[in-house]
């Protein structure tokens, strides 16, 4: 066999080998792909099913913050007696404070039941049938609420005074400690003269005070003599004298409630169980604009989340969600519970420059679990991050 024909068999059967294989390779190649390419559809699958609304919101107490003040009333009223602390935890009806003026106010119900006997005693009287002696009965009682009256007046006075004699004794005592230190140079002489200053107008309502006492004590007796001179001159009591005792009475009695009512308000009680988080105004001081103390029901707190308008028709109540924040330690989880119905500018700003701050928002309420509420209950306010998740998988 010669050369050629030696090498043509060969050459021949590597030909129909490189023919068959180029299939086979296209095969295995395809045959690789698919699995990975699978394997990317369901990666952005399940990118979608994870959708979620970014926003920024705060941390709320259910019902918001509550500001308990003293009554209108009295617009001028101290606090005489605080009964909580902050950081407690407090119930409906529990009484938070006693205004100062619970004094006068004691006195007046006093009056008025006082008063209101006497009236009532004047009326059963008249109902007897005795003309003369209904009349006369009708006088002694109007003599007997002067004289009460009078005492009363005396009383709600007397109580004045002591209070500015109390204050007048007070600021004495400093300023006579106030005068050898400004002698010494410990303090200056402006600051005695303010002390002085101070003391002189307190002296002045003391005598203001003394003098009104004085025109009580010389007006009421006078109008207790006159009242006793016109028993002589007494009538025979009318029918409609009876109905007149009775109309007076309701008005003594209606008195009475009105008394009772300002009493009532001189106690200040919390108006829901919820805890103390700021106390704005102490024993001895006058009730502040920023009331007497601030309330919130802390044991359920909330995420306000302020999501643009143009995403919120993708939320839907019973969503799940998630709130961080630097100073959590931990994300917290909670439910879409109601979503607002008002319009309006973000309130939470963060440092971030791109952002508009007045972009149009809704606010939409997040429920936080029990345990995810006593982390935060100290956190009112606090700025945080939420993610909404678009579906409840």
């Amino acid at each position: 066999m010669n050369l050629k024909s030696r090498w043509t068999t060969p050459l021949i059967a590597i030909c129909l080998f490189a023919i068959a294989g180029v299939p086979i390779f296209l095969l295995l190649r395809s045959g690789f792909r698919q699995p990975v390419e699978q394997s990317s559809a369901n990666s952005i699958s399940t990118l979608e099913q994870e959708e979620v609304i970014s926003a920024l919101g705060r941390i709320q107490p259910k019902d918001k913050i509550i500001t308990v003040s003293g009554p209108s009333t009295f617009p001028n009223a101290r606090v005489a007696r605080l009964f909580v602390e902050e950081g407690q935890q407090i119930k409906r009806g529990q009484t938070i404070a006693i205004l100062e003026n619970i004094t006068q106010l004691k006195a007046a119900l006093e009056q008025a039941k006082i008063d209101a006997k006497l009236v009532r005693a004047k009326l059963e009287r008249v109902q007897r049938g005795d003309a003369k002696r209904g009349q006369i009965a009708a006088q002694e009682a109007r003599i007997a609420n002067l004289e009460a009256q009078f005492r009363g007046e005396v009383a709600i006075q007397q109580a004045q005074i002591d209070r500015w004699e109390a204050e007048v004794s007070r600021v004495k005592n400093e300023f006579d400690i106030f005068v050898p230190l400004a002698e010494d140079g410990a303090i200056s002489r402006e600051y005695l003269n303010q002390s002085r200053l101070q003391l002189e107008a307190l002296e002045e309502q003391l005598d203001t005070a003394k003098a009104v006492l004085y025109k009580i004590n010389a007006a009421f007796p006078e109008q207790i003599l006159e009242a006793k001179a016109t028993l002589d001159q007494l009538r025979e009591v009318r029918p409609v004298d009876v109905r007149i005792a009775r109309t007076e009475l309701e008005r003594a009695n209606a008195f009475v409630s009105r008394a009772e009512a300002d009493l009532a308000l001189a106690y200040i009680r919390s108006p829901l169980d919820s805890q103390v988080l700021k106390i704005n105004t102490f024993s001895g001081e006058s009730i502040s604009n920023s009331g007497i103390v601030e309330l919130a029901q802390t044991e359920q707190m909330y995420a306000i989340a302020e999501v643009y308008e143009t995403d919120i028709t993708k939320v839907r109540t019973g969503q799940k969600a998630i709130v961080s924040s630097n100073i959590f330690t931990r994300e917290l989880q909670g439910i879409v519970e109601a979503i607002g119905s008002q319009i309006g500018k973000r309130n939470v700003i963060n440092n971030d420059p791109t952002l508009d701050i007045d972009v149009r928002v809704i606010e939409v309420k997040i429920r936080l679990s029990p345990e995810d509420s006593q982390q935060v209950s100290r956190f009112i306010n606090s700025q945080v991050e939420i993610k909404i998740y678009l579906t409840n998988s």
